[in-house]
Formats: structure tokens, sequence, C-alpha cells
């Protein structure tokens, strides 16, 4: 009995060396905006931390976070993080937004907050037009893309972001990340009925992948939502491909 009690705690001892430990670590900060307004009853500020990186692929979220709005702002925010999971030489940035209780968006962040910095990380965000907050239509609205799979949407070439415009003909038109694209995506009963996609041939020094990407699931898309300023694309069980803001 003895001897089985020994050896027990010897491969104990032995698991307990081996064992490994996520280093958590966190970065906190606070979220405000400039205009002195009170927020609806029931809005949501949300804080992602996210690779920046790769310019022409979408932003990795490493973690994020959504918080009830109490009072007025500043909003502080703690993001908790598998330190291990950092990437030396690459590059981390936050981003904020803030909708309300329906999902609608009021201020988003529009300028590129590096994430350890030192500066604080008090995001100011910029406020969402009346007209972007109303249900634009789908056609001959111009929608940007600000999302892929749920994740931030890079930047195409020179900066640019993608952007769709649906006209009344159902065809779709728009910059892809490089080239310019065309082809039919909206049916005469506003069901999405995606079609091939012609689009200049243009080789660019950055932005291809977004395209290709991006152009990949523009041709898997089933079903629209517009909710306030944002139109979501989903695929045919409701995952969503694509998310947009009408500009």
């Amino acid at each position: 009995m003895k001897s089985l009690c020994l050896a027990l705690t010897a491969t104990a001892l032995l698991l307990s060396g081996c064992a490994t430990t996520t280093e958590v670590d966190t970065v906190q900060g606070s979220v405000s905006y400039r205009e002195r307004i009170a927020l609806p009853p029931g809005a949501v500020v949300t804080v992602a931390l996210q690779d920046t990186s790769k310019q022409d692929v979408a932003a990795d979220t490493l973690t994020q976070a959504s918080y009830a709005i109490e009072g007025a702002p500043p909003y502080p925010f703690t993001l908790s993080y598998d330190a291990d999971a950092l990437i030396p030489g690459h590059s981390y940035t936050l981003s904020a937004r803030i909708e309300d209780a329906q999902g609608r968006l009021l201020f988003i962040n529009t300028s590129v907050e590096n994430a350890f910095d030192g500066d604080g990380n008090n995001l100011v965000l910029q406020r969402v037009s009346a007209a972007q907050q109303a249900n634009p239509p789908l056609r001959d609205t111009l929608w940007q893309l600000t999302h892929i799979n749920g994740d931030t949407a890079p930047l195409g070439m020179q900066e640019r972001a993608a952007d769709l415009v649906i006209g009344q003909d159902g065809v779709a038109a728009g910059f892809a990340g490089c080239n310019r694209y065309h082809g039919a995506l909206v049916g005469a009963d506003d069901t999405l009925a995606p079609g091939p996609m012609a689009a200049t041939m243009m080789a660019c020094p950055s932005g291809m992948d977004l395209e290709r990407e991006y152009l990949s699931r523009l041709s898997r898309a089933n079903r629209f939502e517009i909710t306030g300023a944002t139109l979501r694309l989903e695929d045919q069980q409701g995952q969503e491909l694509l998310r947009f803001i009408a500009r």
C-alpha cells in the first residue's frame, strides 16, 4: 500500500511538472464621444482587440467584450487576452462601436487605435448620421464593406474599402479591393440570386486576397438583412458572410 501511494505521488508530481498554464493579460481603456447627447436605454458598447498586421485579409479578433451603457461617457473597458497568442512584429489595434437595443449603429471609431502604444487607449468614436441610422433601401445605396465573417474587413488598394451598389435592375457593381466588378445579384422580388461577376484584370500590390475573399463570399450570398445603416449578407444557413454600412 505504501509503495502504491509513493507511485501515485510521483506520478502526480511528474504530471504537475509537465502542466502548462496560459498567460492571461489585460488591455484597458475607455470609450467616449464628443457630442453632448444621452444614449437611448439599452445601448451597448462593444470593444475588440484585433490583429491588423495583414492589409489585404480580414482582421483576426483575439477577444472582444460588450458592456451595457450606464451614465455619461467615458465608459471604461477591460479586455482579457492570451498573451502567448501575440506574435512579435504584428500590429494590434482596438475597434469600438456603440449600438442601440435594436442593433442600430450609433457611434464607431474611424481611426487606427494601437492597443499597446501606451497612450491610455482612450477611444473617441464618431457619430453615425441620422440618415445612416434610418433603414436605407437595398438598391441605389452605396454600401461600404466593414466586416468579413464577423471580423473587421481590411482595406484594399490605396487604403480603400470594398463597396457595393445594387442598381434597380438588380446588377451589383463596385470596388472589390483591387478591381472594379459587376454582375447580377438581386432578383425582381428582392431575393438574392448571385450570378457570375465580371471584373477588370488589373494586378495590384495589395488588395488581391481581400478581393478573392470578398467576391467568393458575395457569390454565396443567399439572403440579406438591413438594420439601421447596416446590411448583412448571409448564406443559406443564415451565417453572416459580409457586412456593410451605408455611405
